[in-house]
């Protein structure tokens, strides 16, 4: 088993074949941490804005929600 954003583009193309496409681990979550009551730097505050802009259009997440298929 292999995480979807590692294979997708061979599941798009075909180069692999979806098994078991009706169970799916639970989710995980990506979790930022930083210390409290201090402003953030700006390059730490660019890293998350990336991340959340980036992985919230991540293409294997679009391609499962295009083929149905369930994200790992």
């Amino acid at each position: 088993m292999q995480s979807q954003f590692l294979i997708w583009r061979e599941l798009e193309v075909g180069r692999l074949e979806a098994v078991m496409t009706d169970w799916s681990p639970p989710p995980i979550a990506l979790t930022i941490v930083a210390p409290p009551g201090r402003l953030r730097p700006a390059r730490v505050s660019a890293v998350i804005d990336f991340l959340a802009e980036h992985l919230a259009a991540a293409p294997w997440a679009l391609a499962a929600a295009i083929t149905g298929a369930r994200p790992p």
